[in-house]
């Protein structure tokens, strides 16, 4: 899968899902076997719901690291939830660390059976802040990982309204008014073209079944099957005066302004950072 960014720690070394390997409170390093990473791929394969599909993977996984003598020794306690949801997921593996290699394979696993319901990032999210446990480097780097099907949908599909259509190509616009008052080769064009090109492989390999919206000026709101929302804007940046000791703001038809109370504006003809009649540079980012 892939996602904007936080769905999964790469280090060992930072994040909530990174282990060190010192402290009193340090988890319990576990490699898992060939078979173990296979059961955790059939639970995932078997899933019919996204429901079964935590909860059963996340099941193998605890059978995998938990100790042999059971619950009594679990490094977190009891694992249980009592009269909590039983479709919820009951493993508690916060006590434990697993190879970065296997802790990404898993994640893939998972988050690649969700994108069937089109939750891949929302659960990717959830594993990666709540369920799976640490990770840390690899002991071995000879380690192999097991060859295992891909789980993801085999299809993507996007629901595209007219809106949006409209939308993406205003900013495609945007970006060739850029490209031609700036150069191909300026700042000016290279950040939107960068964070549009980003920000749009981001939606459309991450993101199976959402429904795109058009979203007020150059941006998109994107809605996943799942329910969760995001929109791709545009900001463009704040034209300044480049005047030394003035830092006046200058608006689309000229006029000036302190961009603050205490902000000294000089009384002249002020240097505008970019032309009032060209586009504004800026980049697109993502609102939740």
């Amino acid at each position: 899968m892939t996602t904007p960014r936080p769905t999964h720690p790469t280090s060992s070394t930072s994040g909530p899902n990174s282990a060190a390997s010192n402290g009193p409170t340090a988890p319990v390093r576990r490699v898992l076997t060939d078979d173990d990473l296979r059961a955790i791929h059939a639970a995932a394969s078997a899933a019919t719901s996204p429901a079964q599909l935590l909860r059963d993977t996340l099941a193998a996984l605890g059978s995998a690291v938990r100790p042999p003598t059971g619950r009594g020794s679990d490094a977190s306690g009891d694992d249980s939830t009592g009269d909590a949801d039983p479709s919820a997921p009951s493993v508690n593996l916060s006590g434990y660390a697993i190879p970065i290699s296997q802790w990404n394979a898993i994640f893939n696993m998972i988050t690649g059976r969700a994108g069937l319901w089109g939750l891949a990032a929302e659960i990717g999210l959830d594993l990666a802040t709540n369920l799976l446990p640490a990770s840390y480097d690899d002991p071995d780097p000879r380690l192999v990982l097991p060859a295992l099907t891909d789980l993801r949908p085999t299809e993507h599909h996007l629901r595209l309204t007219h809106s949006a259509i409209e939308a993406i190509a205003e900013c495609r616009a945007h970006l060739w008014r850029l490209s031609s008052h700036y150069h191909p080769a300026s700042p000016a064009y290279r950040q939107a073209a960068d964070s549009w090109n980003e920000l749009l492989t981001v939606l459309l390999t991450g993101y199976p079944d959402a429904r795109v919206t058009g979203y007020g000026n150059l941006g998109l709101l994107v809605e996943s099957a799942g329910g969760t929302a995001w929109a791709l804007t545009y900001r463009p940046k704040a034209r300044r005066c480049t005047t030394s000791g003035c830092h006046a703001v200058i608006d689309d038809d000229a006029t000036a302004h302190a961009p603050r109370p205490d902000a000294p504006v000089l009384d002249h003809h002020h240097v505008p950072s970019y032309p009032v009649d060209g586009p504004a540079p800026g980049q697109w980012t993502v609102i939740y």
